[in-house]
């Protein structure tokens, strides 16, 4: 599986898809500028759409066998973690973490 990634009509506008084993389709757009990160993964219908704002890492790599998602974004309240695996099959691990304000 190679990774090819598609670019807007703006340097900062970025875009790649993947297509894992069984069909399955990971799509990924983001947009340095506003710091935010799209995700939208299908099969015959949407499984999960995501959006992540005030991104800091956007991390993505090829393994032996597929691909890997990563993105971290932190805000004032809330920081979080998504990360993606693309194989034979697409697994998904979302953590959000919560911080009071003082």
């Amino acid at each position: 599986m190679g990774v090819a990634f598609e670019y807007g009509d703006e340097p900062w506008d970025a875009s790649v898809e993947f297509v894992a084993g069984d069909g399955s389709i990971v799509y990924v757009g983001w947009d340095q500028f506003a710091e935010y990160v799209y995700i939208r993964w299908r099969d015959r219908e949407d499984r999960a759409v995501l959006v992540r704002y005030k991104v800091v890492k956007l991390h993505v790599r090829e393994l032996a066998v597929g691909a890997q998602v990563e993105v971290v974004s932190k805000s004032f309240e809330l920081h979080g973690r998504l990360v993606i695996d693309i194989g034979e099959q697409v697994s998904l691990n979302d953590q959000l973490t919560t911080f009071p304000t003082t």
